[in-house]
């Protein structure tokens, strides 16, 4: 997937540093999980990359004053377009890590 968001990045002449926002709106359930995710971005993937990670969370309604009724929220996603050391870094820090897991 990286890969895909470094191609991606290139053909809308990101930089290192930029910085991408993408719009969502979901709704939570009786159980916390977020349904009906829609996202807007200035590209697919981006909005595919946000519904996915929407889709891990899992939120508490009782701390929105809910009163179990679904609530529609909105809420910006940002991603950072890694600076060519910054990933060097970061494959670095993986690596490291990896090899304390193994």
């Amino acid at each position: 997937m990286t890969k895909l968001f470094d191609s991606v990045a290139r053909q809308l002449n990101y930089k290192g540093g930029d910085q991408i926002k993408v719009y969502t709106k979901f709704k939570d359930d009786e159980n916390g999980n977020l349904v009906d995710i829609e996202a807007r971005g200035p590209h697919t993937v981006f909005e595919t990359e946000a519904i996915r990670v929407l889709k891990q969370v899992k939120i508490d309604t009782m701390n929105f004053g809910s009163s179990g009724k679904s609530q529609l929220f909105a809420m910006p996603i940002r991603f950072k377009i890694e600076t060519a050391q910054e990933k060097k870094r970061r494959l670095r820090k993986e690596a490291k890590a990896k090899l304390r897991n193994d």
